[in-house]
């Protein structure tokens, strides 16, 4: 199961919640269904109906959930889909969860880390890799990226400390 999203507060009083989506773009999120949500300790499938962008929230109604009082239960709520809703991807493409949690080795054998997250930066993305010391790696592939092999759980990287 991968995280998508979480639902974040209610909007309005027919039973529309707030969601904050870790997708890009994030509206992304509503072209995944079902969802799934840890809901007294169950997997419950929910479908969404209708999601926009209602000001500056993403906003979605739920299939039976159609009071605020009945949202309410589903606040703070993670989003999860099946790792099988994602579309395939290119040979050399991974997605951020793929990455996250994997070591990363320089090309000297030094062990750097493990990746803790990815940030996006504009330019290109940036690699958070937390061991003995926080360092920060561009994502950029053939320069500083040189191997990605979930498989063996790491990363080879062309970084030796100050760039």
């Amino acid at each position: 199961m991968i995280p998508v999203g979480r639902i974040t507060g209610l909007y309005g009083v027919k039973g529309r919640l707030k969601i904050h989506s870790w997708t890009r773009p994030l509206e992304n999120i509503f072209s995944y269904k079902p969802w799934y949500i840890d809901h007294d300790g169950n997997q419950e499938v929910i479908e969404p109906l209708a999601g926009q962008w209602l000001g500056k929230h993403l906003v979605v109604k739920l299939a039976g959930i159609d009071d605020r009082e009945m949202a309410r239960d589903y606040i703070g709520k993670d989003i999860v889909i099946a790792r099988s809703q994602l579309p395939p991807l290119e040979a050399g493409e991974y997605y951020w969860h793929e990455v996250i949690g994997l070591k990363v080795r320089n090309v000297d054998g030094v062990e750097l880390g493990v990746v803790s997250e990815i940030l996006e930066t504009g330019a290109n993305d940036v690699m958070v890799i937390e061991g003995h010391e926080r360092i920060l790696i561009p994502w950029i592939n053939d320069l500083y990226i040189m191997n990605i092999d979930p498989d063996s759980g790491e990363i080879l990287v062309d970084w030796r400390g100050e760039q």
